[in-house]
C-alpha cells in the first residue's frame, strides 16, 4: 500500500442509471481523474471530445480523446455527493493490490466503516480520483495504528488506509498520471492552416509568378471543348533543345498507373495527395463549373461523387440512372473526356450502356 494511493468503493449515478460497488483508486499524485471505457459504456455516459495526453514515468504517454461527467456518492453517506469530470482511458491499472495482503493486527480497524472493506484482496480498478477532487472528500478524523506503520483517514466514502504492511518482498508497481490538454497549441495550428491559402501568393518565387501569369494569359478552350494549356519552359532551355520529352512523359505515366494497380496501399496514398491538392485549391474541377447550367445533375455529381478519376454514385430508380448516364456522357464529351468501364447492380442498365457503346462504334 502507498501513502498516496488508496482503493475505495463508490456508488455511481447518471440521469438514467445507478450502480454500486464500483472500485476506485484515490491518488492525490494525479492531476486529473480518470475512468475506464468499461464504466463509460456500462453507464451510457455522454462523452465530450478533448485533445490531450496522459504523461507517465519513462517519458511515456497516452492520447485521450474523451471526457465524461460522473456523480459519485458514498455507501455510508448517500446525501453527500461529488461531481467528477473524468478522462476516459481503455484501462487504468493492473490488479490492486497486486497480491493478497495480510490484514493488520489493529483492533480499532475492525470498528471503522472502511471505504473498501475488501482492501486486502486484489481487484480491478475502474476509476481514479485525482487531486482535483481529493480535497472535497477528506473529512475530520485521523487514526494511527499502535505500531505507527498504518494511518486511517476519514473521507466522504469511509475510512481509507495508507502506510506499510509487513509482507514478503515483492516488486511494486507505481502509478503516476499527468494530463495536459494542449488547447492553445491546437488552436494556433488551426489558425495557421486556415491562413495558409491566403499566404501562398506571398511565398511565390519570381519563376513561379511567371508560371501563374503564363497560365492566366494562354489557357484557352477549343471548339471541340478541349482545354489547351501552354507549358512553361525555363529560360535556360526555351526550345527544349536537349530532346523531346513527350514520349518519356507518356511512358512514365503508364508505368505509374501500372505500379499503382499492383499496390493498393500506394494507390490510396497517391489519391489522398491529389484530394489534398483539391482541398487546398491547388486543383479545381473546371468543367463542372463551366457547364453547370447546361448539365446541372452531372455537374453536381462531378463535384461530389468523384474519387480522383473514378466516378462512384447512385440513385433510386432506373430512370434516374439513365438520366445520369446521358448527362455525364454529354458533360464529359464537351471537355473531350470519354467515360469508360461502367458498372451497376442493375443488369438492364448495364445492357443499355453496352448497346449504346456498340452503336457508337
Amino acid at each position: 500500500m502507498s501513502p498516496e494511493e488508496e482503493v475505495i468503493t463508490l456508488n455511481l449515478s447518471t440521469l438514467t442509471h445507478e450502480f454500486s460497488g464500483i472500485p476506485a483508486l484515490l491518488d492525490q499524485g494525479s492531476q486529473a481523474s480518470f475512468v475506464s471505457e468499461h464504466i463509460v459504456q456500462l453507464l451510457g455516459l455522454k462523452r465530450t471530445n478533448v485533445n490531450g495526453k496522459v504523461s507517465c514515468l519513462g517519458d511515456g504517454h497516452l492520447n485521450i480523446k474523451h471526457a465524461v461527467n460522473i456523480e459519485i456518492e458514498s455507501r455510508y453517506e448517500p446525501v453527500g455527493k461529488v461531481c467528477v469530470n473524468a478522462y476516459v482511458l481503455k484501462s487504468l491499472t493492473s490488479l490492486l493490490p497486486s497480491r493478497e495482503v495480510c490484514i493488520p493486527d489493529w483492533l480499532e480497524l475492525k470498528t471503522l466503516p472502511l471505504a473498501d472493506p475488501e482492501f486486502s484482496s486484489p481487484g480491478k480498478v475502474d476509476m481514479l480520483l485525482g487531486a482535483d477532487v481529493y480535497g472535497e472528500i477528506l473529512q475530520n478524523g485521523v487514526k494511527k495504528s499502535p505500531h505507527g506503520n498504518l494511518l486511517a483517514q476519514n473521507t466522504l466514502f469511509g475510512w481509507i488506509l495508507s502506510g506499510k504492511i509487513e509482507q514478503e518482498s515483492v516488486k511494486e508497481n507505481i502509478l503516476n498520471l499527468h494530463v495536459q490538454v494542449r488547447e492553445d497549441e491546437l488552436l494556433k495550428k488551426f489558425w495557421e492552416i486556415e491562413n495558409e491559402p491566403n499566404s501562398i501568393e506571398k511565398r511565390l518565387t519570381e519563376e513561379e509568378k511567371l508560371c501563374e501569369k503564363l497560365y492566366e494569359e494562354t489557357t484557352l478552350r477549343r471548339k471541340d471543348g478541349r482545354f489547351v494549356v501552354r507549358l512553361p519552359f525555363k529560360t535556360i532551355d526555351p526550345q527544349c533543345q536537349y530532346g523531346q520529352s513527350y514520349d518519356i512523359a507518356i511512358n512514365k505515366l503508364l508505368s505509374l498507373e501500372k505500379r499503382l494497380s499492383k499496390n493498393p496501399t500506394l494507390s490510396n496514398e497517391y489519391h489522398r495527395v491529389l484530394e489534398e491538392y483539391t482541398t487546398l485549391n491547388h486543383m479545381k474541377q473546371t468543367l463542372a463549373v463551366l457547364e453547370k447550367d447546361k448539365f446541372p445533375v452531372a455537374a453536381h455529381i462531378t463535384k461530389n461523387d468523384y474519387y480522383v478519376d473514378d466516378l462512384m454514385t447512385g440513385c433510386e430508380t432506373e430512370t434516374e440512372a439513365l438520366q445520369i448516364y446521358e448527362e455525364m456522357t454529354e458533360l464529359m464529351n464537351t471537355g473531350g473526356f470519354e467515360l469508360q468501364k461502367w458498372s451497376s447492380s442493375n443488369q438492364r442498365f448495364v445492357n443499355y450502356i453496352c448497346e449504346v457503346s456498340d452503336n457508337r462504334k
